[in-house]
């Protein structure tokens, strides 16, 4: 938590991201951004879909799949520099399939027209996700936004 409060500073007279903090906490000081990430991790863990399966652009989520309980199936890709062959597609396709997969993920840095056409062959739903936080203000508050975009992506889908 010392990063976080380190990158965040204390927190302000205002809760971002709908986080609810008790009277205690408030008068107590427990304002401060380890207390939001908890609170967040919380509310995102609560708020996502255990059921939910989906697939990824690429291999980049395990920390957020692990931290809040996401049931990412598979990957397009495990590099962004090699695009998926027919092969890897194959195997995609059977994944869905097989497990009932509810969404198919693209990022806003690469272009979606595999997804896609994937998507449309399997009668799938697609979303966005963004990892890097691209649409995002920098700021004390970028990773706490990360998060809740991130959660607002696989519960949109």
């Amino acid at each position: 938590m010392f990063v976080a409060n380190f990158l965040t500073g204390p927190g302000t007279d205002k809760t971002p991201y709908n986080v609810k903090l008790t009277f205690g906490e408030y008068i107590n000081g427990k304002w401060n951004s380890s207390t939001f990430l908890d609170k967040l991790s919380k509310k995102v863990k609560s708020e996502l879909n255990k059921d939910f399966k989906s697939i990824v652009f690429h291999d980049a989520y395990q920390y957020f799949e692990k931290r809040f309980d996401v049931n990412v199936l598979g990957a397009f890709t495990v590099n962004t520099d090699v695009m998926p062959g027919a092969e890897q597609l194959a195997e995609i396709r059977e994944i869905i399939e097989h497990d009932k997969v509810s969404c198919v993920f693209s990022e806003p840095q690469f272009n979606p027209d595999i997804i896609k056409a994937v998507a449309k062959d399997m009668n799938i739903q697609t979303g966005v996700i963004d990892p890097l936080g691209a649409t995002l203000n920098p700021g004390k508050d970028l990773y706490f936004d990360l998060i809740s975009n991130m959660s607002k992506s696989f519960k949109g889908c």
